[in-house]
């Protein structure tokens, strides 16, 4: 059943005191489980970024990147979002296996959510869908030698959705945890992730971060708990810079004035919102440049700006896809009509998808200038972890 506004309708905001966040790293919308769209009200949105340093952030300030200034694993917010600063009990914790560098939200407290009391806020990252696919990251060195072992698309798409299916049944236990406490009418859930996954699309590969294209901006969020109804569907696009106004208003706190996202709860979507995603995505090869886009996009569609030179973003998508990367030994084995298809999505200074309602006009109008900072502190980052995730090339 799809509703044009039901957390309105129906959801009892007075008797929230609880808030969870699960963000399942690397999920599409169109691979959400239908076991978590089963437990509540679910909503296609429109990712921040399409890379995790930048996107995870934006979920968790309600800002967008160009506003928080968050492009990668080295940069610092430098203060405790407010989504942290109410209940005694305002944590964030994460895989131990797949450890992400919390010190760019600031570290907030660890701890699991057997351990909180009442009122609390519990935010998750959990690996989702991201590679290795379904596979422990300690069964390999990095993440080239997953790629190495599994080389074929369906295999690799059959491991996706293991993963992320797992991830759906870690989510459940926290709300039958919840249940067993007898909260869950108390507790607000939200099921999010920080961007999707290419899976064999666009030349065949097998990715995220770059390039931006709809298959890593489309989203899904899921609200569960707090007298919600069940297996229902939202008639409106969403941000997921929307999470903290929302979230924050559901509790009776007062967003922060500096957020970009909207406050859901009680206000309807509106259908005309362009919302925006964007990546400043770096390597520490000086020759490959950088790769920078930003997105706008409605519920039809939208279109992607890519800044710098045609050249530049050839010989980056060249280094990363077919060389640098983790999924190069699977994009070599590509026909040359796969190349073009890769590069059709890299290329262009502008790209359209789908079927917007606006011109690209509109969306030039909407997506700010902006830059990567330099660090002014020397960045305390495990770049052998990220690396083994395959976050660094």
């Amino acid at each position: 059943m799809t509703l044009s506004d039901p957390l309105r309708n129906n959801a009892v905001v007075d008797n929230i005191n609880n808030v969870v966040i699960f963000i399942s790293d690397s999920v599409r919308y169109d691979s959400v489980p239908s076991t978590v769209k089963s437990k509540g009200v679910t909503a296609k949105a429109v990712a921040p970024s399409t890379f995790t340093a930048s996107s995870v952030p934006s979920i968790l300030t309600g800002q967008y990147p160009s506003h928080h200034h968050i492009w990668s694993f080295e940069d610092e917010l430098g203060h405790l979002p407010t989504l942290f600063t109410g209940p005694e009990d305002a944590v964030f914790d994460y895989d131990e296996e797949f450890h992400l560098q919390p010190r760019i939200i600031n570290s907030p407290p660890r701890k699991s959510l057997n351990d909180l009391a009442s009122p609390f806020i519990y935010v998750y990252h959990d690996r989702g869908g991201h590679f290795p696919y379904g596979r422990s990251f300690e069964s390999y060195p990095d993440m080239h030698s997953f790629f190495d072992e599994y080389t074929d698309t369906e295999t690799l798409r059959e491991l996706y959705h293991e993963s992320v299916n797992e991830s759906a049944d870690r989510f459940i236990e926290l709300i039958d945890t919840l249940e067993d406490a007898s909260i869950l009418e108390n507790t607000l859930l939200v099921f999010i992730s920080d961007h999707g996954e290419v899976l064999g699309e666009h030349g065949g590969l097998f990715t995220h971060a770059i390039p931006m294209v709809p298959e890593l901006t489309e989203i899904p969020i899921v609200f569960v708990g707090a007298g919600l109804p069940k297996d229902q569907e939202m008639d409106a696009l969403l941000s997921g810079t929307d999470i903290v106004p929302t979230v924050l208003n559901a509790l009776g706190r007062e967003p922060p004035k500096q957020v970009d996202g909207s406050d859901i709860w009680r206000q309807p979507p509106d259908s005309s919102q362009l919302l925006r995603s964007e990546v400043w995505k770096q390597t520490k090869y000086e020759r490959l440049k950088s790769y920078v886009a930003g997105g706008v996009w409605d519920k039809n569609g939208g279109y992607v700006s890519h800044r710098g030179s045609w050249v530049d973003r050839f010989v980056y998508a060249s280094g990363v896809h077919l060389i640098k990367g983790p999924h190069a030994s699977v994009a070599r084995t590509l026909s040359v009509s796969n190349y073009w298809e890769m590069f059709k999505a890299h290329l262009p200074s502008k790209i359209r998808y789908g079927d917007p309602d606006f011109e690209f006009s509109d969306a030039m109008e909407a997506i700010p200038e902006f830059e990567r900072e330099e660090s002014v502190t020397e960045p305390d980052v495990d770049r052998e972890r990220l690396k083994q995730l395959g976050y660094l090339e």
